[in-house]
């Protein structure tokens, strides 16, 4: 292989570096997208999951209020 190297024209090794660079910075872009990607639908999940706690929370509390006002009471 290195010889191979060796018998390369300058420019062409020049040539072979500028392609590798930019196949590396699709990479890391395509690696960095993924990664915005895979957060946002991670937040997302999170929005969700608090809404359906909330929801719950709140029918908690009515479901309670309900059943400890005497019947013809009225809550504060």
């Amino acid at each position: 292989m290195e010889e191979d190297l060796k018998s390369l024209e300058n420019e062409q090794v020049q040539q072979f570096i500028a392609t590798i660079e930019n196949c590396s910075k699709q990479g890391t872009q395509l690696i960095q997208e993924f990664m915005r990607q895979e957060f946002l639908e991670s937040s997302q999940t999170q929005v969700i999951k608090r809404r359906v706690e909330l929801v719950q929370v709140i029918n908690n509390f009515i479901s309670n209020a309900i059943k400890v006002t005497p019947a013809g009471g009225k809550l504060p």
